[in-house]
């Protein structure tokens, strides 16, 4: 509910502290937003995301050359 998503848009499976999230969201820039909420909860040790997204809303950053 915090980040407006389906309940069926993403899933979380916990297995002593470690989670995996699995799923799809609209934007790209949600991935970590949403990883970063997990690794703040008590108990996670660590967090794998197996994430899609529909469009790719993050700026790319410049190559030096």
């Amino acid at each position: 509910q915090t980040m407006g998503l389906a309940p069926s848009a993403v899933t979380a499976e916990v297995r002593q502290g470690e989670v995996v999230l699995s799923g799809s969201v609209e934007f790209k820039s949600l991935v970590s937003v949403i990883e970063r909420l997990c690794r703040s909860v008590d108990g996670v040790v660590s967090v794998a995301e197996h994430l899609a997204y529909r469009t790719d809303d993050v700026p790319s950053s410049p190559t030096s050359t």
